[in-house]
């Protein structure tokens, strides 16, 4: 093997290293994927999804409660409402139930008033029933509602606003992270192109010292 041959070995094995370094670099500013013990890539986890069912119930003689509100998440759980708003992410699902002290018929409606983080802004159901939908990412991060629920048999309309709050996903926070994690990926490229740099330089020398 002439000396030229091992003196290119020499830089492509160099070149090899720093662009792993590279590979490495971005697959963890970007989260996508890890080295686990034996070396092999594993994805990272996306978080999971929620599914909640927030129930209206309406007292036509209360004075101070006319409507109550709770959730329950998928496996049962109490979720906490303060001041009747639920707090979400996106990919959450979302649905709404009722009922009217006293069992009467009725027909409900959630109505978003000027943004919806769903993929619509009416919900429409009866008792017994339900409807709702997935929480999709929007540019708000409170989005206000209208609940009006029609009382068949005492011929009443009952109404309230509360809210939903999309928490911890909103395009703002995913933008503020795309823009920290871009630092962080200059910062790992301008390493990597000194380490390139510089192995490149050795390599010249090293095919230098070989042929003299």
């Amino acid at each position: 093997m002439s000396k030229n041959s091992d003196a290119s070995n020499l830089s492509r094995r160099k070149f090899l290293a720093a662009a792993g370094t590279v590979a490495a670099a971005n697959s963890f500013v970007a989260g996508k994927a890890v080295l686990s013990a034996d070396g092999t890539s594993q994805a990272t986890p996306a978080p999971s999804s929620m599914s909640y069912l927030v129930t209206i119930k309406v007292d036509p003689n209360s004075t101070t409660n006319l409507f109550c509100y709770s959730a329950q998440d998928q496996n049962g759980n109490n979720v906490p409402m303060p001041g009747n708003s639920l707090t979400v992410n996106v990919g959450d699902t979302v649905e709404w139930t009722s009922s009217i002290k006293g069992g009467h018929k009725h027909l409900a409606k959630v109505r978003f008033t000027t943004t919806s983080p769903f993929s619509r802004n009416v919900f429409k159901w009866s008792e017994n029933h339900r409807d709702g939908d997935k929480v999709q990412l929007t540019l708000f991060e409170e989005h206000y509602y209208c609940v009006g629920i029609s009382d068949k048999d005492a011929g009443d309309v009952h109404a309230d606003d509360p809210k939903i709050i999309v928490g911890g996903r909103g395009l703002k926070a995913k933008i503020d992270q795309a823009e920290s994690e871009l630092h962080v990926v200059k910062d790992k490229i301008g390493s990597v192109i000194e380490l390139l740099e510089k192995a490149g330089k050795e390599a010249k020398k090293d095919g230098k010292d070989s042929s003299s």
